[in-house]
């Protein structure tokens, strides 16, 4: 069973200056590897991506798919919204069942948002092992594999550690953004190297 690692790099942001771009841009360029496997690998602006593993990185780590489970947890979500009857189902039945998916599903759903890419779930499978899959619509086929969830959750967070340490604070408005950014993690994050005057860390 291999590793799930994500790899960040800073790029510098070509459409920053065009497209009036936000200062608090972290564009870079993302890979996301299953050993040697590379299932993703593109340039965008990576706000999204991060924030969306931190609001879930607990999730990841305690829930265990809770649902029928077919093949892997991508294939059963595309299987269970599919059996919802929505020509024949009364309004109230089919809230109450979309209602009980998506209680679980967006909590494991990953994708650069604003760009065409790949959409994933990443997840603890029935068993409690780490999983990642995903379907590939023009091959017509769900992919999935296997990992240890822990030593992933890990390696993600030193690797928004080192990316963010890649950018530079430089205002008190930049520092009280990134505050609001994380929330009670900005001090793992950012906070105990967030000085004005240290360019090495920070924003």
């Amino acid at each position: 069973m291999d590793n799930l690692s994500f790899i960040f790099e800073k790029t510098d942001n070509p459409f920053l200056k065009e497209q009036n771009g936000s200062q608090y841009d972290l564009w870079g360029s993302l890979t996301l590897k299953y050993g040697d496997k590379i299932l993703l690998e593109c340039e965008w602006e990576m706000h999204n991506w991060i924030l969306s593993f931190l609001d879930k990185k607990e999730i990841l780590e305690t829930e265990n798919y809770p649902f029928e489970y077919i093949n892997s947890i991508a294939e059963s979500r595309d299987t269970l919204f599919g059996r919802i009857d929505y020509e024949n189902g009364d309004d109230e039945k089919i809230y109450a069942e979309e209602n009980i998916l998506e209680e679980y599903f967006p909590n494991h759903y990953f994708k650069l948002m604003g760009i065409e890419s790949q959409s994933f779930y990443i997840g603890l499978n029935p068993d409690g092992v780490g999983e990642i899959s995903y379907y590939v619509e023009d091959e017509d086929k769900y992919y999935k594999y296997e990992f240890d969830m822990p030593t992933f959750v890990k390696q993600a967070d030193q690797a928004i550690i080192n990316y963010l340490k890649k950018f530079q604070l430089t205002l008190v408005s930049d520092e009280e953004y990134f505050k609001k950014f994380f929330g009670e993690e900005y001090s793992k994050y950012i906070g105990e190297n967030a000085r004005l005057d240290a360019m090495s860390f920070g924003f």
